[in-house]
């Protein structure tokens, strides 16, 4: 019991900004866009018929999932808020989710400008972090599984750009590999 107590005391004090595993595990990455879940500020569409409390906690449940469903995977895992000011707190909310212990979720903020450029800035902060693989998707797409993670990286296998299109002629899920942004 005193090992556990010292290691959860080491846990609590580890730096959760620390570079990507990536860098030290493997060369691929799922960065998830989302939102610290906050009523009145995630799926304010849907709120207008739910309200604000009951849209916010959809909206948890489903990042939650897809958070759980992309830490079983092998890749590193990098949730970007939408506000740098939100990166302590969805620290501390997804914490509980790095599981097993050794793995960790690098939370960043996302850069200003529209989707495109935020997607452009997050793909090439991975490749600069050393991945070769990495996979963009949102955390309101209630499917979103591991078997969906794992078979975008199968593809980029084979091909240097993945989609996974979507039913309202948009996407839920963006995978490319280092040499399509590079060459």
């Amino acid at each position: 019991k005193e090992r556990e107590r010292e290691r959860e005391g080491r846990r609590e004090t580890m730096d959760w900004s620390a570079d990507l595993d990536c860098k030290i595990m493997n060369r691929t990455a799922i960065i998830l866009f989302g939102r610290l879940p906050v009523p009145g500020k995630v799926k304010t569409r849907l709120a207008k018929s739910f309200g604000d409390k009951s849209a916010c906690e959809v909206y948890k449940d489903m990042c939650e999932n897809i958070v759980t469903e992309a830490v079983k995977s092998t890749a590193s895992v990098i949730f970007m808020c939408s506000e740098s000011s939100e990166v302590p707190e969805v620290k501390k909310w997804l914490r509980p989710f790095a599981n097993p212990s050794w793995k960790h979720i690098t939370v960043r903020p996302q850069v200003e400008g529209d989707l495109g450029a935020r997607i452009t800035h997050a793909f090439l902060q991975a490749f600069e972090d050393g991945c070769d693989e990495v996979i963009v998707a949102g955390t309101d797409i209630p499917d979103l599984s591991l078997d969906t993670f794992t078979l975008a990286f199968l593809h980029l296998q084979s091909f240097d750009v993945v989609i996974g299109p979507s039913e309202d002629d948009g996407y839920y899920l963006i995978g490319m590999h280092r040499k399509a942004m590079f060459e």
